[in-house]
Formats: structure tokens, sequence, C-alpha cells
């Protein structure tokens, strides 16, 4: 999977995927 770009709606959708692993 690529890296999401560091914006605002990429941060919280790969925040997001971090916390569905978790």
């Amino acid at each position: 999977m690529p890296e999401l770009p560091s914006t605002p709606r990429g941060a919280a959708t790969r925040r997001r995927i971090l916390d569905a692993a978790t």
C-alpha cells in the first residue's frame, strides 16, 4: 500500500487504518 500524502485527509485515513489495525 503506497504511503498517503501528508494532508489532513490522508492523515485521517492513515490514522483510521492504524486505529483499525490495533
